[in-house]
């Protein structure tokens, strides 16, 4: 409620042309920024995956397979290669999934791009329908944020000691 208020006073305040195309302009800037972060890591194709830590009754486990593909100020995760959805709480709804993937390169571009739809345009993000990271109703999700955990590691184009400390000296998974 605050942000449209305060929104709303801004368009009272100036002409709305104008705050229209601030807004548009905030967003095209974050792209550009994005860009030029991505820009920066090294072209290529890396690949990741983990297994969720369910203790079920079947004995069964889940597995994230990410592929991170780097080309040019682009990049592509793909998600699509992992397992299907099952039937505990450890299912990720696929808005949970791309925000996973979306922290990963907010913490590589660091605090000076601002989180709008501008920072969703460089990366494209495949999942497939009725994974463990795009389940289907009626599939149990979100009993435990580790499916999203899981992804944001996946998703970075380092693993283990080729990580850079991206997040101030704690590891966010």
């Amino acid at each position: 409620m605050r942000g449209r208020t305060l929104t709303q006073e801004l368009i009272a305040r100036h002409n709305p042309d104008i705050v229209a195309a601030a807004m548009a302009e905030l967003q095209d800037y974050s792209e550009r920024m994005l860009r030029r972060t991505i820009a920066n890591l090294p072209d290529g194709t890396y690949h990741g995956e983990d297994q969720l830590d369910a203790r079920t009754l079947d004995g069964l486990q889940s597995t994230i397979r990410a592929t991170v593909t780097i080309q040019g100020e682009e990049a592509l995760v793909d998600l699509t290669d992992s397992d299907d959805q099952v039937s505990w709480p450890i299912n990720c709804p696929v808005a949970s999934t791309h925000s996973a993937v979306m922290t990963v390169f907010g913490q590589i571009a660091g605090r000076r791009v601002p989180t709008n739809d501008g920072t969703y345009r460089p990366i494209r993000i495949k999942t497939r329908k009725g994974s463990v990271l795009n389940p289907q109703h009626p599939a149990p999700v979100r009993g435990r944020m580790a499916s999203a955990y899981r992804t944001r590691r996946q998703a970075s184009p380092w693993s283990g000691d080729t990580e850079p400390n991206l997040s101030g000296g704690k590891r966010l998974y």
